[in-house]
């Protein structure tokens, strides 16, 4: 088996049929499919149970109670066969002419295989290399670490996930937030296609693309989840990059959005967020200091500014935030 194509479902019905369109169409017989319906409460279980009778190729559907994109796809990997695995969203789609490009480059034993996306019609390189092949283990880690690009664009071998015990945060968001500290330091070659290969679609709503909610809230949780692993495989040098991609994706992109006039957020809460993220950087040694970091308006950096450092004044807000994150996904 080549390829394993991992999807997950959380009340997609109405929005999943353009893939799985596109899913039905293939028929090479080196791709399975592996969908996951990830505790939908609407027609979502019984579509799949619908596709996977008339899917041309070996497909599975996994039935479990909702754990989150990542735990679907912590599943999906588990019963996967392929040699390579492409975990796919189920409102977007593929460019299935792509696979045929597969095989050669599995000959090859790259570890990751990254395609261009097309969103808003606009093709899009998202690690800004330049095509062909990186064998240099050295350059490949640094690259990844600078700008790893997006994950759904990516193809990567299913032996280097498994032996190497990577796998999603579960019972959140953002949970792709976590693997860009992780995979650098194992990932030693790559090939970047110039072919568009994943199609970004916004037809509809998504948990990161609709209003504030508490979930929005799990960035948090998915930057500590992926520094904590880093830590231990990173030295001085690669440290310091990884501590810098944790305040912007903990603190500075979480705030920037949060401060935002139309987000309806309290600044009460984000000087929790604050609060909370002066406790997680202390205790893994994370010591910038965010207002020399935050860019935005005047207005915006004013209010970040004084939100800092009223948050100092706050008691802890860690018990606050597990019991957020816990009234959220109902765990």
């Amino acid at each position: 088996m080549l390829l394993s194509i991992i999807v997950p479902f959380y009340n997609s019905g109405r929005k999943c049929e353009r893939l799985l369109k596109t899913l039905g169409d293939l028929e090479d017989a080196r791709v399975e499919l592996v969908l996951i319906n990830d505790g939908s409460s609407d027609e979502t279980p019984a579509l799949l149970d619908q596709f996977v009778a008339r899917s041309q190729l070996q497909c599975r559907v996994i039935h479990q109670e909702n754990r989150g994109p990542g735990g679907a796809r912590n599943a999906g990997l588990a019963s996967a066969a392929g040699a390579y695995v492409w975990f796919v969203d189920s409102d977007d789609d593929i460019n299935p002419s792509v696979i045929g490009s597969l095989a050669s480059l599995c000959e090859e034993e790259f570890d990751l295989i990254d395609f261009d996306y097309l969103s808003r019609g606009k093709k899009v390189n998202t690690m800004g290399l330049a095509p062909g092949g990186y064998k240099d283990a050295g350059q490949v880690q640094s690259t990844l670490l600078v700008n790893f690009g997006r994950i759904c664009t990516k193809i990567i071998s299913r032996r280097l996930i498994l032996d190497n015990d990577i796998r999603y945060p579960e019972h959140c968001i953002y949970e792709d937030n976590a693997l860009l500290f992780i995979y650098p330091f194992y990932v030693k070659s790559l090939y970047k296609s110039d072919l568009v290969g994943y199609i970004h679609c916004e037809d509809y709503e998504s948990v990161t693309r609709s209003g504030f909610s508490t979930r929005y809230l799990d960035r948090m949780y998915t930057a500590v989840f992926g520094l904590s692993r880093a830590q231990e495989l990173a030295g001085p040098q690669e440290l310091d990059l990884l501590k810098r991609k944790f305040l912007r994706l903990y603190l500075l992109s979480t705030a920037r959005k949060m401060i935002n006039r139309k987000s309806g957020v309290s600044w009460r809460l984000v000087a929790r967020v604050m609060r909370q993220y002066r406790a997680d950087a202390a205790r893994l040694e994370v010591d910038f200091n965010p207002t020399s970091y935050f860019k935005g308006s005047l207005r915006r950096e004013l209010i970040f500014f004084l939100l800092w450092h009223a948050s100092g004044l706050l008691p802890d807000q860690r018990q606050f935030f597990e019991d957020s994150r816990a009234a959220a996904w109902g765990k």
